[in-house]
């Protein structure tokens, strides 16, 4: 027990000393001036893998709501008399329309809220 707890010490010291460094951050610019058109560009390019990522992730969740409703429905399908599966496979197919829904809803409530 002593040489967990003697493990875990030095683990927590070794990620103090490594973190350190990394809190000092300093900006170069102040956040009241306008950007120019090459900063614009640059974070452009920057900000680009990220949307390009948010941009699929609704096609990620429609492929796995997919297969999570085929998983269910062959539960409810296999559940034969047991009324307690059945409503179980139920709830996930109804829980997985609802976030499915509130996937394709974002952008635009996002949207709304932004305006």
């Amino acid at each position: 027990m002593k040489k967990i707890y003697k493990t875990l010490i030095n683990l927590l010291g070794l990620l103090l000393v490594v973190s350190l460094p990394l809190n000092q951050v300093y900006a170069s610019s102040e956040f009241s001036e306008p950007l120019s058109s090459n900063d614009k560009a640059m974070l452009k390019q920057m900000l680009k893998p990220v949307i390009n990522g948010i941009s699929a992730l609704p096609y990620v969740a429609t492929a796995l709501a997919v297969l999570y409703i085929l998983y269910a429905g062959i539960g409810f399908v296999t559940a034969g008399y047991d009324t307690a599966k059945k409503e179980q496979s139920k709830q996930a197919i109804g829980l997985t329309l609802v976030g499915l829904a509130v996937v394709f809803a974002a952008p635009y409530l996002v949207q709304y809220l932004m305006a």
